[in-house]
């Protein structure tokens, strides 16, 4: 029985261009272009997690040393839950 690949290959040229909204994401990406080790904390629905995505992922892309990307996230919360639907529970589920 032979295996199915169900590989993607994903270029950084596929990425769709994406241009901060924010002083503190334009700040984000000039900090992340000097190489500084970056924490994001704010208010839910502010672009955190998708900018810190979208910048692993692109420098991912354009550079062979790096296979993956780790999302780490507290399982306890210091502050509000965020704005997504869910219960404490689904948000605080450990994957």
């Amino acid at each position: 029985m032979s295996q199915k690949n169900n590989t993607l290959r994903v270029k950084a040229t596929d990425l769709y261009e994406f241009d901060p909204m924010t002083k503190n994401q334009e700040r984000t990406f000039k900090l992340w272009e000097d190489g500084e080790n970056l924490v994001l904390a704010g208010s839910a629905g502010t672009g955190k997690t998708f900018v810190a995505l979208y910048l692993a992922l692109e420098e991912m892309l354009n550079e062979v040393e790096y296979d993956k990307i780790i999302i780490v996230r507290s399982v306890v919360a210091v502050r509000e839950i965020g704005f997504l639907p869910g219960k404490l529970e689904e948000k605080t589920a450990v994957f």
